[in-house]
């Protein structure tokens, strides 16, 4: 028997959790940015990476219209209000953590179909400025 339902309970949250929709994943990958100030480098940043990769994973790549994309999952992220800090976070993680470059170019580019998060990073002349430079050295480094 476990020691007060311990196992029963961790089996129990994670179904709800593998039960719960992208748009609460999408959420709670932005509240661990918060908690974490947007800091690539906090021990909890690969979590919050996770969650934010996740709960967007919904939104398609591609020729595909935008009505494709789930609407509770635009909204989510639509409703966020720190896009920018978002996006650079992203960016700083993209060159941080090699693991994870091509799960955070392709979470960078999900977030970028959404219209007000595309308009938060030409609003940032220099988020807008790196994220090009980002684009093209992994286009060149996917065809070396």
């Amino acid at each position: 028997s476990s020691f007060c339902g311990g196992e029963e309970a961790a089996a129990e949250e994670e179904e709800e959790a593998a039960a719960a929709p992208a748009a609460s994943e999408l959420q709670r990958g932005f509240q661990e940015l918060e908690a974490i100030g947007f800091e690539p480098a906090a021990r909890r940043a690969p979590w919050a990476f996770r969650c934010l990769s996740r709960g967007i994973e919904k939104i398609q790549l591609g020729a595909g219209d935008k009505q494709s994309d789930p609407a509770e999952v635009v909204a989510e992220a639509d409703a966020f209000d720190r896009k920018a800090d978002a996006l650079h976070f992203l960016l700083e993680l993209h060159g941080l953590k090699k693991l994870y470059r091509q799960k955070v170019a392709t979470c960078i580019a999900k977030f970028l179909k959404v219209p007000s998060w595309a308009a938060a990073c030409a609003a940032d002349s220099e988020l807008h400025d790196r994220l090009e430079e980002e684009v093209q050295l992994h286009l060149l480094a996917g065809r070396a």
